[in-house]
């Protein structure tokens, strides 16, 4: 990987609240401060696309209306 090739992206106070926020939304799937700020920022970055292997965020719903999907970068199998 050259330099660059990642970026920090420090949290706000309001991605903080919207971690909380989503947190309760999916509360069934005990989701946890780092999951739900993973969703927060990528909500916030207009970024759906996550890399992971935690099916949780098949699940999850953000934006207005909780209408947009997060996307698995890697299928599960």
């Amino acid at each position: 990987m050259g330099a660059g090739a990642y970026r920090y992206e420090p949290p706000t106070g309001k991605d903080i609240e919207r971690d909380l926020a989503i947190d309760r939304k999916f509360r069934d799937l005990e989701l946890g401060l780092v999951d739900a700020s993973i969703a927060a920022l990528a909500e916030r970055l207009n970024v759906h696309n996550v890399l992971t292997i935690d099916s949780d965020f098949v699940a999850i719903r953000v934006g207005p209306g909780w209408h947009s999907a997060m996307r698995l970068a890697v299928p599960i199998a």
